[in-house]
């Protein structure tokens, strides 16, 4: 017999449908991706993970306060904050989809890996703190931590539209394009045809290397919904941070930033923020979010 009599119609049919159903379950809410690459020339004011932050004139370096651990009894004095990111917002600006961010600006995260809730919950200090800044990026200056910070590796970001599928697993996706495949090859078999040469199975097979789909569960993301789950409220917390290995907890971490809340202060029509030149915005880590 010959590949005449494969019903091709049938396969094409199902690879379209098939690609309708990972359409459906994609989410476009990402904004961005970022690429670390480690480095130690990242350019005063520009987009960065780690190293030491770039702070405007007049700004006081974000610091943890000092406080005694009761389980010890040990003293931890006051201590400058690991800068986590630093993102000079204008990069993000032609990639962000969902209109969380302002347009300019720097965005700073501040964490030593602590709990944030239960150390301001048991001993009234800050290990998690984001600011949000709107003045002349060419006025910042590199500014030196504590010997007691924990700096991490500096590391160059670029920006990039990305797109995560939340609502279907990545074994479930690889089952069907399996079954699909499978059902063609038997298909083939009976036909004598080698699958190779026919064109919907090459389709199926590039289907399971699509780009974004190794993104499902990981990869360094702001804002939009969290690895592998539509679990974002713009409500409540309208951009989050997703770095896979660059927090230093043991967890896999995820920290939100509110832009409504602004110096302890909370706005519910984002029209109303009363911006200034440096603003302390909401900020938690949600370790249980995957």
């Amino acid at each position: 017999m010959g590949e005449k009599e494969l019903d091709r119609e049938y396969y094409a049919k199902e690879i379209e449908e098939l690609l309708r159903k990972r359409e459906e379950a994609e989410d476009w809410g990402i904004a961005v991706v970022l690429n670390g690459e480690e480095c130690d020339d990242v350019p005063v004011g520009a987009s960065k993970l780690g190293g030491l932050p770039d702070l405007p004139p007049g700004i006081d370096y974000p610091e943890c306060e000092a406080f005694i651990d009761e389980k010890s009894d040990k003293y931890f004095k006051r201590v400058k904050l690991p800068l986590i990111c630093q993102f000079n917002l204008a990069d993000l600006a032609e990639y962000e989809v969902q209109d969380d961010l302002p347009k300019s600006g720097m965005l700073y995260i501040f964490w030593n890996g602590g709990d944030p809730g239960y150390f301001e919950e048991k001993y009234g200090i800050h290990t998690l703190r984001a600011y949000y800044w709107k003045g002349d990026i060419s006025t910042l200056t590199r500014r030196e931590a504590d010997p007691d910070t924990e700096v991490r590796p500096e590391k160059k970001v670029s920006f990039s539209t990305h797109k995560d599928i939340v609502d279907m697993e990545e074994s479930e996706w690889e089952d069907m394009l399996d079954e699909l495949r499978y059902e063609l090859e038997s298909d083939c078999k009976e036909q004598g045809i080698d699958c190779s040469e026919v064109e919907e199975y090459d389709k199926i097979q590039d289907m399971f290397y699509m780009d974004d789909k190794t993104d499902i569960y990981g990869g360094d993301k702001l804002s939009g919904a969290r690895a592998g789950c539509k679990y974002n409220d713009p409500e409540v917390w309208n951009g989050f941070l997703q770095l896979d290995e660059h927090t230093g907890s043991l967890w896999y971490a995820y920290i939100d930033i509110r832009m409504s809340k602004v110096n302890g202060k909370y706005y519910y029509n984002e029209e109303d923020i009363e911006w200034q030149e440096w603003n302390e915005i909401g900020a938690r880590v949600d370790y249980d979010a995957d």
